[in-house]
């Protein structure tokens, strides 16, 4: 599989998030188009999407507080 499509700084990102939240519990998955790059679907990545629930959402927040730039509401 050649994720060569894929800049190294979504990559780098993927790793921080992955890292924070491998073991916390949360339930989460990465969506989009980031998504369907990593599946080798050949699509422009500008951002990276991941779905939660609420409680995941905040738990995900807390976890990666240092980068929120927006908190949730």
């Amino acid at each position: 599989m050649s994720w060569s499509m894929i800049e190294q700084v979504y990559l780098d990102v993927l790793r921080i998030i992955y890292t924070r939240l491998k073991d916390s519990g949360v339930d989460w998955v990465v969506v989009a188009s980031l998504s369907l790059a990593l599946q080798g679907v050949p699509v422009e990545v500008h951002d990276i999407d991941i779905k939660s629930d609420k409680t995941g959402a905040y738990e995900i927040e807390r976890l990666l507080s240092e980068y929120v730039l927006r908190r949730i509401r």
